[in-house]
């Protein structure tokens, strides 16, 4: 595999990865109530995702869903409740929260590590078509002539360290941004409907590709 083709893979993935989403959304969320130590736990689930899809994509996993449909709309139909109920869980935890202020209370310095990996995990796999996704990307940029599975898990690493790096920083600027804000609850608030909004429109989205697949 060569430079070229590993920088290429690079610019695809973090041109796909910059583009605001559900876990963007989910990532601005957390840093606001836990700041980008909480948000790094989000971001090691969502990155664990990623590598769990594209080795699911590579082991065949891809051709079974593409062969079965119904499988992947019913993996799609509980994404999406998940999706909601999520909705509704972030809505009320803003709700219940106290004050958000540039120092975080006691009650906020305690980090629901286990909660933020495995909400980042799930909401990443929410959507099984990310299957799809890697088993289309991956192809394009590997050489038929090297090892698959090598090739496959350097591009793995590649795209769950850029992950990574872009949901971090996605998470700094949010805690400069909630910082300077400190006591302006017109900021939270903003987060506080546009992320549940987010996930929302993301639920309608698979609604509405379950709905013109039939």
């Amino acid at each position: 595999m060569s430079i070229e083709t590993l920088s290429l893979f690079v610019a695809v993935s973090l041109g796909l990865l910059l583009v605001p989403g559900p876990l963007v959304m989910l990532t601005i969320d957390t840093a606001c109530k836990y700041r980008t130590a909480g948000a790094l736990w989000l971001a090691l689930g969502s990155a664990t995702s990623g590598l769990l899809k594209a080795i699911a994509a590579m082991a065949g996993v891809a051709s079974l869903l593409t062969m079965f449909p119904i499988a992947l709309t019913l993996l799609q139909a509980i994404g999406a409740v998940y999706l909601l109920w999520l909705a509704l869980q972030i809505f009320r935890e803003f709700s219940n929260s106290p004050q958000l202020n540039g120092e975080l209370s006691d009650e906020l310095k305690q980090l629901p590590v286990k909660l933020l990996f495995v909400r980042g995990l799930t909401t990443a796999l929410a959507n099984p078509k990310g299957i799809l996704f890697f088993a289309a990307l991956f192809p394009q940029f590997i050489n038929a002539n090297d090892s698959l599975w090598q090739q496959s898990l350097v591009l793995m690493a590649i795209f769950s360290s850029l992950e990574l790096i872009v949901m971090l920083a996605y998470a700094a600027i949010t805690t400069r941004v909630s910082t300077a804000f400190s006591g302006n609850r017109a900021w939270f608030d903003v987060v506080r409907w546009v992320t549940p909004l987010v996930l929302i429109s993301a639920s309608g989205a698979m609604w509405w590709d379950i709905w013109n697949s039939y």
